[in-house]
Protein backbone atom coordinates (compact mmCIF):
# COMPACT_ATOMS: atom_id res chain seq x y z
CA UNK A 1 0.00 0.00 0.00
CA UNK A 2 2.78 2.45 0.90
CA UNK A 3 4.44 1.81 -2.47
CA UNK A 4 1.17 2.68 -4.22
CA UNK A 5 0.78 5.86 -2.18
CA UNK A 6 4.25 6.95 -3.20
CA UNK A 7 3.10 6.92 -6.83
CA UNK A 8 0.58 9.71 -6.10
CA UNK A 9 1.92 13.02 -7.43
CA UNK A 10 1.71 15.68 -4.70
CA UNK A 11 3.94 18.20 -6.49
CA UNK A 12 1.18 20.82 -7.14
CA UNK A 13 0.09 20.93 -3.48
CA UNK A 14 2.78 23.33 -2.21
CA UNK A 15 1.85 25.92 -4.86
CA UNK A 16 -1.86 25.40 -4.20
CA UNK A 17 -1.35 25.98 -0.46
CA UNK A 18 0.49 29.23 -1.24
CA UNK A 19 -2.23 30.35 -3.66
CA UNK A 20 -4.94 29.47 -1.15
CA UNK A 21 -3.23 31.60 1.52
CA UNK A 22 -2.93 34.58 -0.84
CA UNK A 23 -6.57 34.18 -1.92
CA UNK A 24 -7.72 34.22 1.70
CA UNK A 25 -5.75 37.42 2.35
CA UNK A 26 -7.38 39.08 -0.67
CA UNK A 27 -10.81 37.86 0.37
CA UNK A 28 -10.39 39.36 3.85
CA UNK A 29 -9.23 42.68 2.39
CA UNK A 30 -12.16 42.79 -0.03
CA UNK A 31 -14.54 42.21 2.90
CA UNK A 32 -12.88 44.94 4.96
CA UNK A 33 -13.20 47.36 2.05
CA UNK A 34 -16.97 47.30 2.23
CA UNK A 35 -16.94 48.53 5.82
CA UNK A 36 -14.54 51.35 5.02
CA UNK A 37 -15.95 52.37 1.67
CA UNK A 38 -17.39 55.63 2.96
CA UNK A 39 -14.02 56.74 4.36
CA UNK A 40 -12.25 57.08 1.00
CA UNK A 41 -13.04 58.68 -2.32
CA UNK A 42 -14.89 56.61 -4.89
CA UNK A 43 -11.92 56.76 -7.23
CA UNK A 44 -9.52 55.29 -4.64
CA UNK A 45 -12.06 52.64 -3.66
CA UNK A 46 -12.55 51.51 -7.26
CA UNK A 47 -8.82 51.58 -8.00
CA UNK A 48 -7.94 49.39 -5.00
CA UNK A 49 -10.84 47.03 -5.61
CA UNK A 50 -9.87 46.59 -9.26
CA UNK A 51 -6.31 45.82 -8.16
CA UNK A 52 -7.47 43.16 -5.68
CA UNK A 53 -9.92 41.65 -8.17
CA UNK A 54 -7.19 41.47 -10.83
CA UNK A 55 -4.81 39.76 -8.40
CA UNK A 56 -7.58 37.36 -7.40
CA UNK A 57 -8.27 36.49 -11.05
CA UNK A 58 -4.56 35.93 -11.67
CA UNK A 59 -4.37 33.52 -8.73
CA UNK A 60 -7.43 31.65 -10.00
CA UNK A 61 -5.86 31.32 -13.44
CA UNK A 62 -2.59 30.08 -11.91
CA UNK A 63 -4.38 27.53 -9.73
CA UNK A 64 -6.69 26.11 -12.41
CA UNK A 65 -4.25 23.68 -14.10
CA UNK A 66 -2.76 22.77 -10.72
CA UNK A 67 -6.21 21.96 -9.35
CA UNK A 68 -7.12 19.89 -12.39
CA UNK A 69 -3.96 17.80 -11.98
CA UNK A 70 -4.47 17.45 -8.22
CA UNK A 71 -8.08 16.37 -8.64
CA UNK A 72 -7.01 13.64 -11.07
CA UNK A 73 -4.43 12.43 -8.54
CA UNK A 74 -7.06 12.59 -5.78
CA UNK A 75 -9.36 10.34 -7.82
CA UNK A 76 -6.62 7.70 -7.89
CA UNK A 77 -5.98 8.30 -4.18
CA UNK A 78 -9.67 7.70 -3.41
CA UNK A 79 -9.38 4.21 -4.85
CA UNK A 80 -6.38 3.50 -2.61
CA UNK A 81 -8.20 4.90 0.41
CA UNK A 82 -11.17 2.58 -0.15
CA UNK A 83 -8.72 -0.31 -0.57
CA UNK A 84 -7.00 0.56 2.74
CA UNK A 85 -10.33 0.84 4.57
CA UNK A 86 -11.47 -2.55 3.27
CA UNK A 87 -8.13 -4.09 4.31
CA UNK A 88 -8.58 -2.86 7.90
CA UNK A 89 -12.14 -4.21 8.00
CA UNK A 90 -11.05 -7.60 6.68
CA UNK A 91 -8.16 -7.84 9.17
CA UNK A 92 -10.47 -6.92 12.07
CA UNK A 93 -13.00 -9.55 10.97
CA UNK A 94 -10.24 -12.15 10.70
CA UNK A 95 -9.14 -11.46 14.29
CA UNK A 96 -12.76 -11.55 15.49
CA UNK A 97 -13.37 -14.88 13.75
CA UNK A 98 -10.29 -16.48 15.34
CA UNK A 99 -11.43 -15.39 18.80
CA UNK A 100 -14.95 -16.64 18.12
CA UNK A 101 -13.72 -20.04 16.95
CA UNK A 102 -11.51 -20.26 20.05
CA UNK A 103 -14.53 -19.66 22.27
CA UNK A 104 -16.24 -22.53 20.48
CA UNK A 105 -13.34 -24.81 21.38
CA UNK A 106 -11.95 -25.11 17.86
CA UNK A 107 -8.28 -24.22 18.51
CA UNK A 108 -5.87 -25.62 21.10
CA UNK A 109 -3.95 -23.01 23.12
CA UNK A 110 -0.73 -23.00 21.06
CA UNK A 111 -2.53 -22.82 17.72
CA UNK A 112 -4.86 -20.08 18.98
CA UNK A 113 -1.99 -17.90 20.23
CA UNK A 114 -0.12 -18.33 16.93
CA UNK A 115 -3.16 -17.47 14.81
CA UNK A 116 -4.17 -14.57 17.01
CA UNK A 117 -0.66 -13.07 16.99
CA UNK A 118 -0.52 -13.21 13.18
CA UNK A 119 -3.99 -11.66 12.88
CA UNK A 120 -3.13 -8.84 15.29
CA UNK A 121 0.06 -8.12 13.39
CA UNK A 122 -1.83 -7.90 10.08
CA UNK A 123 -4.43 -5.62 11.65
CA UNK A 124 -1.72 -3.32 13.04
CA UNK A 125 -0.04 -3.14 9.60
CA UNK A 126 -3.34 -2.34 7.89
CA UNK A 127 -4.05 0.40 10.43
CA UNK A 128 -0.62 1.94 9.79
CA UNK A 129 -1.40 1.96 6.08
CA UNK A 130 -4.72 3.67 6.81
CA UNK A 131 -2.97 6.26 9.00
CA UNK A 132 -0.66 7.04 6.06
CA UNK A 133 -3.70 7.39 3.82
CA UNK A 134 -5.35 9.79 6.29
CA UNK A 135 -2.18 11.89 6.43
CA UNK A 136 -2.07 12.15 2.64
CA UNK A 137 -5.76 13.06 2.48
CA UNK A 138 -5.09 15.92 4.92
CA UNK A 139 -2.45 17.25 2.52
CA UNK A 140 -4.93 17.18 -0.37
CA UNK A 141 -7.66 18.95 1.61
CA UNK A 142 -5.23 21.59 2.93
CA UNK A 143 -4.56 22.72 -0.64
CA UNK A 144 -8.25 23.53 -1.28
CA UNK A 145 -10.78 25.77 0.40
CA UNK A 146 -12.97 22.72 1.15
CA UNK A 147 -13.16 19.01 0.34
CA UNK A 148 -16.14 19.78 -1.90
CA UNK A 149 -13.87 22.09 -3.91
CA UNK A 150 -11.38 19.23 -4.17
CA UNK A 151 -14.06 16.92 -5.53
CA UNK A 152 -15.46 19.46 -8.02
CA UNK A 153 -13.90 19.55 -11.50
CA UNK A 154 -12.92 23.01 -12.74
CA UNK A 155 -15.59 23.97 -15.30
CA UNK A 156 -14.03 24.65 -18.66
CA UNK A 157 -16.44 25.21 -21.52
CA UNK A 158 -14.55 24.65 -24.77
CA UNK A 159 -15.00 26.80 -27.80
CA UNK A 160 -16.54 24.41 -30.26
CA UNK A 161 -17.73 25.26 -33.73
CA UNK A 162 -21.45 25.06 -34.26
CA UNK A 163 -22.86 21.94 -35.81
CA UNK A 164 -23.78 22.20 -39.48
CA UNK A 165 -27.37 23.33 -39.97
CA UNK A 166 -29.94 20.59 -40.24
CA UNK A 167 -31.55 20.60 -43.70
CA UNK A 168 -35.24 21.57 -43.51
CA UNK A 169 -37.59 18.63 -43.74
CA UNK A 170 -39.63 18.51 -46.94
CA UNK A 171 -43.36 19.11 -46.70
CA UNK A 172 -45.16 15.79 -47.14
CA UNK A 173 -48.65 15.08 -48.29
CA UNK A 174 -50.92 13.35 -45.81
CA UNK A 175 -50.25 9.80 -47.05
CA UNK A 176 -46.68 10.21 -48.34
CA UNK A 177 -44.19 7.44 -47.51
CA UNK A 178 -40.75 8.12 -46.06
CA UNK A 179 -38.14 5.65 -47.32
CA UNK A 180 -35.02 5.20 -45.15
CA UNK A 181 -32.10 3.61 -47.04
CA UNK A 182 -30.31 0.79 -45.22
CA UNK A 183 -26.91 1.50 -46.78
CA UNK A 184 -25.20 3.33 -49.60
CA UNK A 185 -25.44 6.90 -50.86
CA UNK A 186 -28.56 9.00 -51.06
CA UNK A 187 -31.11 7.78 -53.56
CA UNK A 188 -33.47 9.69 -55.81
CA UNK A 189 -34.53 13.30 -55.32
CA UNK A 190 -35.93 14.03 -51.86
CA UNK A 191 -37.91 16.99 -53.19
CA UNK A 192 -39.63 15.10 -55.98
CA UNK A 193 -43.02 14.76 -54.38
CA UNK A 194 -45.62 13.45 -56.74
CA UNK A 195 -49.15 12.37 -56.13
CA UNK A 196 -50.40 11.08 -52.74
CA UNK A 197 -48.24 7.91 -52.98
CA UNK A 198 -44.97 9.91 -53.39
CA UNK A 199 -41.73 8.64 -51.79
CA UNK A 200 -39.22 10.83 -49.90
CA UNK A 201 -35.63 9.56 -49.68
CA UNK A 202 -33.40 10.80 -46.83
CA UNK A 203 -29.62 10.47 -47.00
CA UNK A 204 -27.65 8.81 -44.18
CA UNK A 205 -26.07 12.18 -43.32
CA UNK A 206 -29.51 13.78 -42.99
CA UNK A 207 -30.67 10.90 -40.81
CA UNK A 208 -27.65 11.26 -38.48
CA UNK A 209 -28.08 15.02 -38.13
CA UNK A 210 -31.76 14.50 -37.30
CA UNK A 211 -30.90 12.30 -34.29
CA UNK A 212 -29.94 13.77 -30.89
CA UNK A 213 -26.39 12.76 -30.03
CA UNK A 214 -23.43 13.34 -27.72
CA UNK A 215 -20.25 14.61 -29.35
CA UNK A 216 -17.00 13.65 -27.60
CA UNK A 217 -14.67 16.62 -27.02
CA UNK A 218 -10.95 15.94 -26.99
CA UNK A 219 -8.36 18.71 -26.70
CA UNK A 220 -11.25 21.21 -27.00
CA UNK A 221 -12.20 19.75 -30.40
CA UNK A 222 -15.26 17.63 -31.31
CA UNK A 223 -14.42 14.07 -32.32
CA UNK A 224 -16.62 10.96 -32.29
CA UNK A 225 -20.39 11.03 -31.88
CA UNK A 226 -22.80 8.73 -30.02
CA UNK A 227 -26.41 8.75 -31.19
CA UNK A 228 -28.74 8.64 -28.17
CA UNK A 229 -31.22 5.84 -27.77
CA UNK A 230 -34.95 6.43 -27.80
CA UNK A 231 -34.97 5.02 -24.25
CA UNK A 232 -32.04 5.15 -21.82
CA UNK A 233 -28.35 5.72 -22.65
CA UNK A 234 -26.00 4.89 -19.76
CA UNK A 235 -22.61 6.61 -19.39
CA UNK A 236 -19.91 5.25 -17.10
CA UNK A 237 -16.66 3.38 -16.59
CA UNK A 238 -18.25 -0.07 -16.89
CA UNK A 239 -17.78 -2.03 -20.10
CA UNK A 240 -21.54 -2.57 -20.08
CA UNK A 241 -22.21 1.18 -20.31
CA UNK A 242 -23.62 2.41 -23.62
CA UNK A 243 -20.98 5.17 -23.66
CA UNK A 244 -17.84 4.04 -21.85
CA UNK A 245 -15.70 6.69 -20.09
CA UNK A 246 -12.50 4.90 -18.97
CA UNK A 247 -11.28 7.19 -16.17
CA UNK A 248 -10.88 6.25 -12.47
CA UNK A 249 -12.90 9.26 -11.27
CA UNK A 250 -15.90 8.08 -13.33
CA UNK A 251 -18.33 5.68 -11.60
CA UNK A 252 -19.22 2.37 -13.24
CA UNK A 253 -22.75 3.70 -13.88
CA UNK A 254 -22.16 7.45 -13.61
CA UNK A 255 -25.11 9.02 -15.43
CA UNK A 256 -27.89 8.31 -17.89
CA UNK A 257 -29.57 10.26 -20.66
CA UNK A 258 -33.24 9.41 -21.01
CA UNK A 259 -35.99 10.55 -23.37
CA UNK A 260 -38.82 12.16 -21.38
CA UNK A 261 -41.76 13.97 -22.99
CA UNK A 262 -39.87 14.59 -26.26
CA UNK A 263 -36.85 16.00 -24.39
CA UNK A 264 -33.59 14.31 -23.48
CA UNK A 265 -32.78 14.58 -19.77
CA UNK A 266 -29.46 13.76 -18.06
CA UNK A 267 -29.58 12.18 -14.60
CA UNK A 268 -26.71 11.72 -12.15
CA UNK A 269 -26.80 8.09 -10.94
CA UNK A 270 -25.51 8.95 -7.43
CA UNK A 271 -21.95 9.21 -8.78
CA UNK A 272 -19.08 10.20 -6.48
CA UNK A 273 -17.80 13.18 -8.51
CA UNK A 274 -21.08 14.33 -10.03
CA UNK A 275 -22.29 15.56 -13.42
CA UNK A 276 -21.71 19.08 -14.74
CA UNK A 277 -23.67 20.85 -17.48
CA UNK A 278 -22.18 24.13 -18.70
CA UNK A 279 -19.99 24.18 -15.58
CA UNK A 280 -22.87 23.70 -13.11
CA UNK A 281 -23.21 20.57 -10.99
CA UNK A 282 -26.60 18.98 -11.53
CA UNK A 283 -28.62 15.95 -10.48
CA UNK A 284 -31.18 16.18 -13.29
CA UNK A 285 -31.43 18.56 -16.21
CA UNK A 286 -33.23 18.88 -19.53
CA UNK A 287 -30.61 19.12 -22.25
CA UNK A 288 -30.59 21.82 -24.90
CA UNK A 289 -28.64 21.95 -28.14
CA UNK A 290 -25.05 23.02 -27.47
CA UNK A 291 -24.98 22.09 -23.76
CA UNK A 292 -21.51 21.01 -22.59
CA UNK A 293 -21.57 17.96 -20.31
CA UNK A 294 -18.59 17.05 -18.14
CA UNK A 295 -18.22 13.65 -16.48
CA UNK A 296 -14.85 13.36 -14.77
CA UNK A 297 -12.25 14.69 -17.23
CA UNK A 298 -14.40 13.83 -20.25
CA UNK A 299 -16.52 16.46 -21.98
CA UNK A 300 -19.43 16.00 -24.39
CA UNK A 301 -21.55 18.39 -26.43
CA UNK A 302 -25.25 17.64 -26.76
CA UNK A 303 -26.64 18.14 -30.25
CA UNK A 304 -30.40 17.97 -30.70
Amino acid sequence: MLDELEQIDLSPIADLVRIKSEEEVLRDRLEKMEGRKEKVSDLVYRRVRQDYEARKAALEAESRPLKEKTRREYATFQILREKAERAVEEAALEKEEIEFRRNLGEFPDDQFRERLSAAEQRLAERKRDLDAVAAMQAKFVAAFHSEEDLLTPVPSVPSVPSAPPVPPAPTLSADATVFIPQAGPAQADATSLGPPSATVVLSEEELLLAKPRLVIVKDDKPTNEHVLKAGITVLGRSREADIQIPFPEVSRRHAQVILEANNYVINDLESHFGVFVNGEKTKKRVLEDGDVIQIGPQKFIYRA
